[in-house]
């Protein structure tokens, strides 16, 4: 298995001001709701976080696909700031 990057951008009014402070979370499909995320992080002043790494098939794969492997990873990603509505963002 191989390894890829996250970096996210948070902002609000149709990507008009970033939203520092704003916490990411980002689990593994398998465990979301009720598990632990795999990162927790915080939007800088600019609305965006830090990259994190994440496991993600070999890149060998997007070359020669096998059946029944997709080839890439997905992540559902969370997003929470106070006194806005909490985003769930599905399949990143």
């Amino acid at each position: 298995m191989s390894t890829g990057t996250l970096r996210v951008e948070v902002y609000v009014a149709r990507e008009a001001m970033p939203l520092p402070g704003a916490v990411v979370q980002v689990y593994d499909p398998a465990v979301f709701p009720d598990g632990e995320p795999i990162a927790e992080l915080t939007a800088d002043e600019s609305g965006r976080t830090e990259a994190v790494i994440l496991a993600a098939p070999d890149a060998a794969l997007s070359q020669e696909p096998i059946d029944g492997i997709i080839p890439y990873g997905v992540y559902h990603v969370v997003v929470q700031s106070a006194g806005y509505q909490t985003q769930v963002i599905r399949g990143v």
